[in-house]
């Protein structure tokens, strides 16, 4: 034995002649590992795991620990764990990391314009910076300076944080800057993160009086607008992009709020620009998509409201965009139509390949990183659903834009295509796995 212990690293006789017995009853099979689970798992009662659903939901800022709480109010002390209400949220899909990789390894500085005396004007150098970041399609650049040297000081003094909120000018570009950070989140993959900071920048903004809506809110930006109705709307509009796919009836929720309050006829919310109102549309639009219950007459008036309201002066990605839009939208009738309606399939095949012509087309005066992953990542997908050509350098492209910005949902997105792996080079096509994974949404 004790020669065997020596050829096998085996210090503890005790470990060995378990092994040896177990092998002298079992034979082979007795050196399996055995599970030390326990054989019968505790189940977390329906009513209580809907509750946390809900929780998580409506609050998608809580964490586990904080839904763990709420729902001890309701259903006694012991009535689920912060580890039960993990398990709940990742079986339902509602699960993510309460903190991003990116910032969980950040330490807290003080930032220059933390003093005894806050530094007005260093504070908004700081946030421009990260504005010039953001609508250069570098959302995890913006969000380290936003995060790092804005929010995450300020989130460990609340009472400074209302306070700043609520000074002249400043307040305006600090209010949007959160906005702004969430965006961001959004645009790497981090869509967790980014419902938590539009979700608290609406609640913020609720909790205000009338009074507080002055002029200064107003004031014009250089870079993004820093006017309250339109904080107010593409925080309601980014919670519907963002919730789409794990929570559809609160992102149908928050898209026709935001449209609601436009359209009302009594004190408005009125955007800076018509095409904000176009652009709701057309994500309304998208978001019907997904459901196969929504009549086509239905899409097909958001999306003509979209065309009209976005107009020809707008961004060629935006417009591009709503055209994307049409190309499903054909493509959904298509599939319906299958063979067995041969006249009606091809109809609606071709209207797809034009719509995706007219994408193309405007991709190409289109600037945007981010703007060009996305509509060439749709359309190769629309192309594969079809069993159509995919143009194998644009799905390239597309990936290389993902790896330089760091757009995780892009990457998610992307993984989707079949065969993937023959259309990217191997290198390219390991680093898209490996961004994917990193910036998964896991909640």
């Amino acid at each position: 034995m004790a020669e065997a212990m020596r050829q096998a690293g085996i210090r503890s006789p005790r470990t060995a002649y378990l092994w040896w017995h177990r092998f002298q009853e079992a034979g082979q099979a007795g050196l399996q590992p055995r599970s030390h689970a326990r054989k019968k798992q505790q189940t977390i009662p329906p009513e209580i795991a809907d509750a946390i659903c809900r929780l998580r939901r409506a609050r998608p800022e809580l964490g586990r620990r904080s839904i763990a709480r709420k729902v001890a109010l309701s259903y006694g002390p012991r009535a689920v764990s912060p580890t039960g209400v993990e398990a709940v949220l990742r079986r339902t899909g509602l699960w993510e990391r309460p903190q991003s990789s990116l910032l969980a390894s950040a330490p807290i500085a003080m930032p220059l314009w933390l003093n005894e005396r806050v530094d007005y004007e260093r504070l908004m150098e700081t946030i421009k910076t990260g504005f010039q970041l953001s609508v250069q399609s570098q959302p995890k650049r913006a969000a380290e300076v936003l995060y790092r040297e804005v929010w995450q000081p300020l989130e460990r003094d609340v009472d400074r944080w209302n306070k700043l909120l609520g000074v002249p000018r400043l307040g305006a570009w600090l209010l949007r800057s959160r906005v702004q950070l969430g965006h961001s989140f959004m645009n790497s993959g981090q869509w967790g993160l980014a419902a938590r900071y539009f979700g608290e920048t609406l609640q913020w903004m609720s909790e205000q009086q009338p009074d507080t809506r002055q002029r200064h809110w107003e004031e014009a930006g250089q870079i993004i607008s820093l006017r309250w109705d339109d904080v107010w709307i593409e925080s309601f509009q980014y919670l519907g992009i963002v919730l789409r796919n794990h929570d559809w009836k609160a992102a149908h929720a928050y898209t026709h709020t935001a449209l609601e309050r436009m359209q009302r006829a009594r004190k408005p919310l009125i955007p800076s620009s018509p095409a904000m109102l176009g652009n709701l549309q057309r994500d309304f639009a998208k978001l019907k998509l997904k459901r196969d219950d929504t009549l086509d007459t239905e899409i097909a008036d958001h999306l003509l409201r979209a065309q009209e309201q976005v107009g020809e002066s707008s961004a060629p990605g935006m417009r591009a965009d709503a055209h994307i839009a049409w190309a499903r939208l054909a493509s959904r009738q298509a599939r319906r139509a299958g063979r067995a309606d041969k006249s009606m399939w091809l109809h609606a095949l071709e209207r797809m390949e034009q719509e995706l012509e007219r994408v193309i087309s405007l991709v190409a005066e289109e600037s945007s990183p981010i703007l060009r992953t996305i509509l060439f990542t749709g359309a190769a997908y629309l192309y594969q659903a079809h069993g159509l050509p995919v143009n194998q350098m644009q799905v390239q492209e597309a990936a290389r834009y993902c790896l330089t910005g760091g757009y995780g949902h892009q990457a998610r997105e992307m993984l989707k295509l079949r065969d993937l792996h023959r259309l990217l080079p191997s290198d390219l096509y390991s680093q898209v796995i490996a961004l994917a994974e990193r910036l998964s949404w896991e909640r």
